[in-house]
């Protein structure tokens, strides 16, 4: 573990160093949520913090890739923001709670499919050494089944192969990315799981 140790006490110490004053029970939620929740990450060899955009069949791709990085058995624990304290939310501040945490993990990952999200505000929290980004190559062959009409209407990226939905900010980023050997794309389901396969051998 190269940052912060995901220790209860310290991990409540720096988020209430961000919030300043809360009510006595939004910190006793906070502290039985770290002393709860945080032993995995604590006992782990290396961690992963997955980011990505949480509509319904992104989410299912970066929830894949958490599944897919994490190995317990080989000490290697994969999250996502909503998997610290589920169904509790003690932090209520999400910047606060991303940023208390992306301090902790050993590396951040992206899974980059459109600007969604608020990635940029995210990215500028991280050190570029921890980042690896999964881009999706909308130049390639759709992943979506071509004859679904519910899920065309349903997934913005459904059957879009040409549209780059990326700002400029973002693909100057990308390229940087890239070019230190910490971008990769893919195109469908298969070579999501490649690009995973890549990231594990960057980092294990």
């Amino acid at each position: 573990m190269s940052g912060p140790s995901f220790d209860g006490q310290e991990v409540l110490d720096e988020t209430l160093s961000f919030l300043g004053s809360l009510p006595p029970e939004q910190i006793t939620a906070m502290r039985d949520a770290v002393y709860g929740d945080l032993g995995r990450y604590e006992e782990a060899d290396c961690t992963y913090f997955v980011l990505g955009n949480y509509d319904e069949y992104e989410k299912e791709r970066v929830l894949s890739v958490r599944d897919s990085l994490t190995d317990s058995a080989a000490g290697r624990v994969a999250f996502t923001l909503e998997d610290i304290d589920p169904g509790v939310d003690a932090w209520q501040n999400f910047y606060v709670k991303f940023r208390v945490f992306a301090r902790r993990a050993d590396h951040i990952v992206l899974v980059a499919e459109d600007n969604d999200g608020g990635h940029k505000l995210e990215l500028g929290e991280v050190d570029r050494e921890r980042l690896y980004v999964l881009k999706r190559d909308y130049d390639g062959a759709s992943l979506d089944p071509p004859d679904d009409d519910e899920r065309s209407a349903a997934d913005p990226a459904f059957g879009d192969l040409d549209y780059e939905r990326f700002d400029a900010m973002m693909l100057t980023l990308f390229a940087y990315l890239d070019d230190e050997g910490r971008l990769f794309t893919w195109a469908s389901e298969s070579g999501l799981a490649r690009a995973v396969d890549r990231v594990l051998a960057e980092t294990i």
